[in-house]
């Protein structure tokens, strides 16, 4: 992330679903269920998508692994039911 041209106002290492206030952008891989309390307050929220191989699955990978598998943002709308 450090690296995209993105402008960040915050880095956090544990995100606290009630300092996210409407209108803000929230990116991260998060479960659901905090998905959904970000959506839920109007807030963005984009996570990175991946498409790993079974390899690839539960090891740290390399800024080059994720630039060779092509990782991106996507904007996603998570609600509970």
């Amino acid at each position: 992330m450090k690296r995209q041209p993105i402008a960040v106002d915050r880095w956090v290492t544990h995100m606290a679903a009630d300092e996210v206030e409407e209108g803000d952008t929230v990116i991260g891989v998060l479960p659901l269920h905090a998905a959904a309390k970000v959506c839920e307050k109007g807030a963005i929220f984009l996570a990175l998508s991946i498409e790993l191989t079974e390899e690839q699955r539960g090891r740290e990978l390399s800024l080059q692994d994720l630039e060779s598998i092509r990782c991106s943002l996507r904007r996603f709308d998570v609600r509970a039911m």
